[in-house]
C-alpha cells in the first residue's frame, strides 16, 4: 500500500505522495462540471497541490490533490458507484447524524466533520467477510426490512428519494465487518457507554446506530429489529415509532412485504401496495387467486 505523508495542518486530511503515472480516483468536486467526473479514474501527469491528470477518456484536468484518492483504495459499501452516491439526497439527522447523511465529502466538511474524518471514510477498507457475522446479518436484515417497507432508492414514483435508512444499515454492516478492535473487550473495559463512544469514531456510525450495534452484540437483537420481525413499526433514533415514512407509506407488516416480494414478478413497490391493500399476506393472496 502506498505510503502517505502527514499534513502540516492539525486535523487536516493526510495527503498522498503522488508520482507521475499513479492511478487515482476523483471525488468531492462540487461544481457542475466537477460533479460529472466524480468517481472517474485518472492518471497523474504532474503532481502538486493542483495535480494535472488524464482521464481514461483522454481529457486532461487540473484537480486539487485533496480531491484525489489512490485508485482501488475507496472500497465503500456502494461498490464505488460514487457518481450516483453523490447525487443521493441524504436526510439530515437520520441515523444519529453520521457521515452517511451527507451527499459529498465537501458537504460533510461543511456540516462540521473534520477533513481527517472524511478521509477515514473514503480510504477505509470494508471487507465482505469479517468480524461479528451475527451482527452483520442482523444489520443486513434491518436493511432489507427498510427496503421492503419503503422500496429501494427512487423506486417510489410518488416520492422519489434515496432510502437512506437502508443505506445506513448497509454501511453499518460494512463497518462492523472491518472493525479492528474487539467489542467484547471494550465493553468489559469501559462498559456500554465506552463501546458506543468508540463506535461513533468509526465511519458512518452515529450514536443511535452505535447503540444498536452494542445491543445486537449483547442480546442478539435491538428494538428496531424486534419491531420489524413482529410486523410493528420500527423505533426511530428519537425513541418514537415510525408508523409511516415521508411518502405516507406504512412501516408495519415488513415480514409480509418481504414474503410478497420474493414472488417472481412482484417488485418491492408492488409488494408494498399489495400488503397495504386487501392482500395483507402471501398466504391470503394465494387463497384469493
Amino acid at each position: 500500500k502506498r505510503s502517505r505523508r502527514p499534513s502540516a495542518g492539525a486535523g487536516a486530511c493526510p495527503h498522498m505522495a503522488l508520482r507521475v503515472g499513479d492511478a487515482v480516483r476523483i471525488f468531492g468536486l462540487v461544481s457542475e462540471e466537477g460533479r460529472k467526473i466524480n468517481g472517474c479514474e485518472a492518471t497523474v501527469l504532474l503532481p502538486g497541490d493542483r495535480c494535472h491528470v488524464k482521464l481514461k477518456s483522454g481529457v486532461k484536468k487540473s484537480v486539487r490533490e485533496s480531491n484525489l484518492v489512490a485508485a482501488g483504495e475507496y472500497d465503500s459499501d456502494d461498490g464505488w458507484n460514487v457518481t450516483c452516491v453523490a447525487k443521493r439526497p441524504r436526510l439530515p439527522g437520520s441515523g444519529g447524524g453520521s457521515l452517511a447523511t451527507t451527499s459529498t465529502p465537501a458537504a460533510a466538511v461543511q456540516r462540521g466533520y473534520s477533513t481527517s474524518q472524511v478521509f477515514l471514510a473514503l480510504t477505509r477498507r470494508f471487507p465482505l467477510v469479517g468480524r461479528y457475522p451475527e451482527i452483520v446479518d442482523a444489520l443486513r436484515e434491518l436493511e432489507r426490512y427498510e427496503i421492503a417497507c419503503q422500496g429501494d432508492d427512487h423506486a417510489d414514483r410518488e416520492f422519489q428519494r434515496c432510502n437512506s435508512e437502508a443505506l445506513e444499515y448497509a454501511r453499518a454492516a460494512a463497518v462492523v465487518c472491518g472493525l479492528e478492535w474487539s467489542l467484547g473487550e471494550e465493553i468489559g473495559r469501559s462498559g456500554r457507554a465506552g463501546a458506543v463512544a468508540l463506535l461513533e469514531k468509526e465511519p458512518y456510525i452515529g450514536k443511535f446506530r452505535a447503540g444498536q450495534i452494542v445491543d445486537l452484540f449483547q442480546t442478539g437483537t435491538c428494538a428496531a429489529l424486534t419491531a420489524f420481525r413482529n410486523g410493528d413499526a420500527p423505533i426511530s433514533s428519537k425513541g418514537v415509532r415510525r408508523f409511516e415514512n415521508e411518502a405516507r407509506r406504512s412501516m408495519r407488516h415488513a415480514p409480509e412485504k418481504r414474503a410478497l416480494n420474493r414472488v417472481v414478478g412482484i417488485s418491492h413497490m408492488c409488494a408494498i401496495d399489495l400488503a397495504g391493500g386487501t392482500h395483507r399476506s402471501l398466504d391470503r393472496l394465494k387463497r384469493e387467486t
